[in-house]
């Protein structure tokens, strides 16, 4: 389910159901690339680099990062990689561009990891990918042993889950009937006549 979905789906839910601290987190971890981006475009905390534009060259940005500069080298030719700056011959990375870089790879999880890289390969091969700040699903499952039981359905049950996990996806998940019944009510109610 969209973010959104989710959002909607729990402010549908009666005040008194009960969510155990394994709810609450499997929530918050769905969102978390959601709030993620909300910080790093707050215009205030990026307002207060001031070395935002001092200029690393690539052994300097190889010691950061702990690559090697031929790495760096083959991520130029392929577009990955910090932006640079190139005069003539020389290579310089702004240290903002640099900082950028390491928010946009920095993942929560393996999951969110190799969605990143699915992402980055993509847009090296001009396919169309998604952000992971909105266009993504979720898919949060309790778990109970080994069993997975869906969030909501999960709500219904006597015991308390004994963990969850969240599955990430840039292609929609199917939408239940009852679900996109929901949905279309909700648009209705809010067009504007």
């Amino acid at each position: 389910m969209h973010h959104e979905e989710l959002i909607y789906s729990l402010e549908q839910l009666d005040p008194d159901t009960p969510l155990t601290v394994s709810h609450i987190i499997a929530v918050l971890k769905c969102l978390e690339p959601v709030i993620n981006k909300a910080k790093q475009d707050d215009p205030e905390q990026s307002a207060a680099k001031s070395d935002d534009d001092d200029l690393l060259n690539t052994n300097q940005l190889s010691e950061m990062l702990n690559v090697p500069v031929e790495t760096l080298k083959y991520w130029r030719k392929i577009s990955r990689g910090p932006l640079m700056t190139k005069t003539g011959k020389s290579v310089r990375y702004r240290l903002g561009d640099v900082r950028d870089y390491i928010k946009k790879h920095t993942v929560a999880n393996t999951a969110q990891g190799r969605t990143l890289n699915l992402k980055e390969k993509k847009k090296a091969l001009g396919i169309k990918s998604f952000a992971l700040t909105a266009d993504f699903d979720v898919c949060p499952v309790m778990l109970y042993g080994e069993q997975e039981v869906d969030f909501f359905e999960s709500l219904e049950r006597e015991e308390d889950p004994t963990g969850y996990r969240i599955y990430y996806s840039d292609t929609p998940f199917p939408l239940s009937d009852e679900t996109k019944l929901k949905l279309q009510d909700v648009l209705k109610s809010h067009r504007i006549h």
